[in-house]
């Protein structure tokens, strides 16, 4: 009987037939499919936000190869990274194709740990995204991934036939990608009225960025700027920040600490001047990400017009006996001395050594 014909008379007559061919259908492309490569990877924390740090895995991973088969397999790789909460990712573009490969003997495993040519897949001109929004695509342009949940996967191809080799939802693993927080300015703080008196000594304070620090050494340049009638105090802080314009009374860049006193040589306030101020966080190690890049809320504050004058001071007058007098009478002569008494503030300083 042709095949054909036994088919038709499979198909009309029998169904335990169509559902045996079924089977058989099933396990034979189940069997095709089947791995024929398999990849395990770890990466190496901190999780940067940065897709430049994912170029070349080969640095910041183990990436464990393993042919599955008894038959030699020339392969490529290929990954992507993928913010699981969005669905947005940015993958091995469909054209890559390098012009090496790896060989594998069979039933070989292969590690990579350092850097290689084969583990350049996720470099930006081997790549390709779905992200379409602006600030998105902006943060992308920056190298510079958004916080979430990622899934980072590597697959291995065939490097003359282009076929999928390794499991397709194999050779994965998971991070959090997180930023680091702006600073918070504790003083001065927002609206507030600095007394003329101490306008000169201004402390100015702020929290470090909490979040992952792993790696980094935090730094901060302090903005204080006069806010010129009619101005906008972003303005303000933005021109003098960036292109240092409108003559800031204080720029400092690169301080360790989270505390600044204006200094004799610093520019003065002026009284009944606005001034902004901002604080922004670097990374000295070119590490760590900051939300709002580094940038701190815009603090303004106002100083006083009025320069508070000492009181004048009280005098007594103080009795005592004239000379050669004593106490034991009542109408003794007395010398009168005078007596100041002083209210205020005492303010001293100590001479360096």
């Amino acid at each position: 009987m042709k095949i054909s014909a036994y088919l038709s008379n499979c198909f009309s007559k029998n169904k335990q037939c169509i559902i045996t061919l079924a089977l058989v259908v099933f396990s034979y492309q189940h069997a095709s499919a089947q791995a024929q490569v398999n990849i395990a990877f770890v990466l190496k924390p901190p999780y940067s936000s940065y897709l430049k740090d994912y170029a070349n895995l080969g640095d910041k991973s183990i990436i464990t190869v393993t042919n599955l088969t008894a038959t030699v397999k020339q392969l490529y790789l290929k990954g992507s990274v993928t913010n699981v909460s969005e669905g947005l990712y940015v993958r091995t573009g469909a054209n890559y194709h390098p012009s090496g490969y790896i060989t594998l003997q069979p039933h070989q495993t292969q590690v990579f740990t350092s850097s290689s040519n084969v583990t350049r897949f996720l470099d930006a001109n081997n790549t390709e995204t779905n992200i379409v929004n602006p600030d998105k695509r902006n943060m992308l342009r920056l190298a510079q991934l958004p916080e979430g949940i990622y899934h980072v996967c590597i697959q291995a191809y065939d490097f003359y036939s282009n076929a999928l080799l390794s499991d397709q939802n194999g050779g994965c693993t998971t991070i959090n990608i997180t930023l680091a927080s702006a600073p918070f300015i504790t003083n001065p703080h927002n609206a507030q009225t600095i007394p003329a008196a101490g306008a000169n000594s201004i402390v100015y304070t702020w929290t470090p960025p909490i979040g992952n620090l792993s790696g980094g050494r935090p730094v901060y340049d302090l903005v204080v700027v006069k806010v010129m009638p009619g101005q906008n105090s972003n303005e303000a802080i933005n021109a003098a920040r960036d292109y240092n314009a409108n003559n800031p009374i204080i720029y400092k860049k690169g301080l360790a600490t989270q505390t600044y006193i204006s200094q004799p040589y610093d520019l003065k306030p002026e009284p009944g001047a606005t001034y902004a101020m901002q604080v922004i966080a670097k990374d000295a190690n070119n590490t760590l990400s900051f939300k709002n890049d580094g940038k701190s809320e815009i603090v303004v504050f106002t100083c006083d017009t009025n320069k508070t004058s000492p009181p004048a001071p009280t005098k007594t007058r103080v009795s005592t006996p004239g000379a050669g007098s004593s106490f034991t009478g009542k109408n003794q002569p007395y010398l009168q001395l005078e007596s100041y008494t002083f209210k205020g503030k005492l303010v001293w300083g100590y001479k360096k050594n």
